[in-house]
């Protein structure tokens, strides 16, 4: 915690104490000269996940993937050529890549659209959304959206070509302006993989709503046989008068629509109203919206791409903001302002041009010009001015960038922190239980002359204490550390007491074992000084078992050494034990003759509890153990499934007096003397 505490005073001594200015300039980007035809393309999209990788789109129809350098390009390739596609074709007006351009095996992988428009063929009959009392003699010309896909290098493949929409228009001028998707939100929102259409206003039928302006939003993905599908939250749906495609309507002559941030129902529109240019927000939903006037701007013309929200990383502290191109007083000008109603607008960067210029963006977001004079793209970007604390003319202070760094820092930090918290807490817990176990006395076993009793802790091959058998005093098992059986010098083991122990243990054995639930068998041990061993036989947490031995063979084990310690205390008071259930046949020899021959890893029958192999002697080795018989119930059919399971355990104990011969743990000797013991009264 003190450690945390220093990080934390180091990280905000940073934090004050870094201060430093940035001073915004701008640096060449590449010469588009050689892939631009006339003085400006129709736009500049980049391919996001592909650095410097670009497609340039011309009026005239062809649109270039290009990789550009920061002096040049370093390849071009022809991706598509309207002309050479559509006969009537008279110029390529939009372009738009689907949200989904990148995602591989995704709807809309290298998916693009382009708007472009064409004469109009007398001899046939188009589907086309026209005005309000428009028919198609006062059609002039369509402006038409197709689908297209492109290979992996990028060329267009023409099968796959799919009309959209088709829109009629009065004259050839005023057709599809801009088509873009938001590139704000994901898959799983609303509004997701909708196109948005701008068409520009015409001139003398500005009272029909589709030439007045207008944003159209509609679904590009076909529906059975339609085309496409209008979204049900389009707000003329129920209007006979507005068709139902049109999102917002009366905007004028519209220069470029685009997102603000991450509100779906949320658009900027850069426009041109009454002789003024003028930058609007519209906020629309189920009902009709209209403009809401942000800022007014003195300019006597408007082009597209002349702005957009900033959503870069070179000028941090501009995210968000509005990045706007403006004529002011014969001098072309970056400027900005950060979004609302009443905010100012600030002077970013003054542009040297005559023909004016073009906002775009690159795959991070961040902001390039293009200059019509020389078609050169360029970049903007920061240059830091260590020390610096006040702004001079074109300058920011940005400290956020840092600070948001330092931030993200701190919170790290401190969620690394709790983790860590609760993981050494969650580890204390569940390793308090190992480590007292791992202290504890966990084996017993007699010496060879069955004198004393041997008492040892977790993996010792030494014991820690020895109790001669004529000191010992009393023996009770404890479950859960209460005693369910308890032997003195006056009272012995008896079939009884033994059914009445194993009746506890299956009781346990049925009980839900819950997250922090502890279960344990103990032997307790009390000598003439009255000073108690308990020996930890089996302890369980949850799920965890911490003792090696499972629960069914640490009861055969604890009742069995209960019967060899009576016989020490209370020889006189222990009954003789009903081993009437316990009688198993003896194995066919060919089965014996092969247990001997291989080894096996199953234990050998033995009171001795989780003995190390290297501690391991053949001390009784009487095959005493059975599965229980709690049930008194059905009782031919239970003695023959236990006595199919001595049967298995006999096999099972020869193999392991085989493999302790094998591995010379035994001689001859002592494996005939055993194997005797483990086959006597059979």
């Amino acid at each position: 915690m003190n450690i945390f505490c220093k990080l934390l005073f180091i990280v905000s001594f940073l934090l004050h104490s870094h201060a430093f200015g940035f001073q915004v300039s701008i640096e060449q980007f590449a010469n588009l000269s050689s892939v631009v035809e006339k003085e400006s393309p129709v736009t500049i999209q980049p391919v996001l996940k592909q650095p410097n990788k670009f497609f340039i789109v011309n009026e005239s129809g062809t649109i270039l993937s290009v990789e550009l350098t920061k002096t040049d390009i370093e390849s071009s390739t022809t991706s598509f050529d309207a002309k050479k596609v559509f006969s009537r074709f008279i110029k390529l007006t939009a372009f738009s890549l689907h949200p989904n351009f990148n995602l591989r095996d995704q709807e809309g992988y290298l998916t693009f659209y382009t708007a472009h428009s064409e004469t109009i063929d007398t001899k046939r009959k188009r589907a086309r959304l026209l005005g309000n009392n428009y028919s198609e003699p006062q059609i002039k010309a369509d402006s038409v959206i197709y689908e297209w896909k492109l290979d992996e290098n990028l060329v267009v493949d023409l099968s796959t070509q799919r009309e959209i929409i088709r829109i009629g228009s009065p004259n050839q001028e005023n057709l599809i302006k801009q088509i873009a998707f938001n590139p704000n939100i994901k898959v799983w929102h609303e509004h997701f993989g909708q196109l948005y259409i701008s068409l520009d206003e015409v001139k003398g039928v500005e009272n029909t709503p589709l030439y007045s302006g207008a944003i159209l939003r509609i679904n590009p993905k076909q529906f059975g046989l339609k085309r496409y599908t209008n979204p049900s939250t389009n707000p003329y749906l129920n209007n006979n008068n507005i068709a139902n495609e049109i999102l917002v309507h009366g905007l004028n002559n519209l220069g470029r629509f685009f997102w603000s941030g991450r509100n779906q129902n949320q658009l900027v529109v850069d426009h041109y109203v009454t002789k003024q240019r003028q930058i609007s927000e519209i906020s629309f939903n189920s009902k009709a919206s209209k403009a809401n006037k942000l800022i007014t701007i003195e300019q006597k013309a408007i082009s597209p791409h002349q702005a957009l929200s900033y959503q870069g990383k070179q000028l941090s502290y501009l995210y968000g903001a509005l990045v706007i191109a403006t004529y002011i007083d014969g001098q072309w000008q970056l400027q900005n302002m950060p979004h609302a109603a009443d905010a100012k607008i600030t002077t970013l960067w003054p542009l040297d041009s005559q023909n004016g210029v073009q906002l775009y963006v690159d795959h991070l977001g961040d902001l390039l010009v293009y200059n019509n004079d020389d078609k050169q793209l360029s970049k903007l970007i920061n240059i830091s001015i260590p020390g610096q604390e006040q702004s001079v003319s074109y300058q920011q202070q940005d400290n956020t960038s840092f600070e948001k760094i330092v931030v993200a820092f701190i919170l790290l930090g401190i969620i690394l922190w709790a983790v860590n918290i609760l993981i050494k807490h969650f580890n204390k817990n569940k390793k308090s239980t190992t480590n007292f176990y791992h202290k504890q006395l966990t084996h017993i076993e007699f010496s060879s002359d069955k004198q004393v009793i041997h008492l040892f802790q977790h993996h010792k091959t030494a014991p820690l204490h020895s109790i001669h058998i004529n000191d010992l005093r009393q023996c009770d098992i404890l479950l859960n550390e209460h005693a369910i059986c308890s032997l003195t010098q006056e009272k012995g083991m008896g079939n009884d007491l033994e059914q009445v122990v194993r009746e506890a243990f299956n009781i346990e054995k049925r009980e839900k074992m819950l997250p922090n639930k502890l279960r344990s068998i103990q032997l307790l041990i009390v000598d003439k000084a009255q000073k108690p061993f308990p020996i930890y036989l089996y302890i369980r947490k949850g799920d965890n078992r911490i003792s090696k031995t499972n629960y069914r063979e640490v009861c055969e084990s604890i009742i069995n050494w209960c019967w060899k310690l009576s016989l020490q205390l209370c020889p006189n008071g222990t009954e003789q034990r009903d081993t009437s259930a316990l009688t198993i046949k003896t194995p066919p020899p060919n089965a014996i003759e092969k247990n001997k021959a291989y080894s096996s890893d199953k234990q050998a029958v033995s009171p001795v509890i989780t003995k190390p192999k290297e501690a391991e002697k053949p001390i009784e080795t009487k095959a005493t153990q059975s599965a229980s018989n709690f049930d008194n119930e059905n009782q031919n059919s239970q003695k023959i499934s236990e006595q199919a399971l001595l049967d298995t355990k006999i096999i099972a104990s020869l193999e392991k007096l085989a493999r302790l011969r094998a591995e010379n743990f035994l001689t001859e000797e002592e494996f005939e003397i055993a194997k005797a013991k483990l086959l006597q009264g059979l």
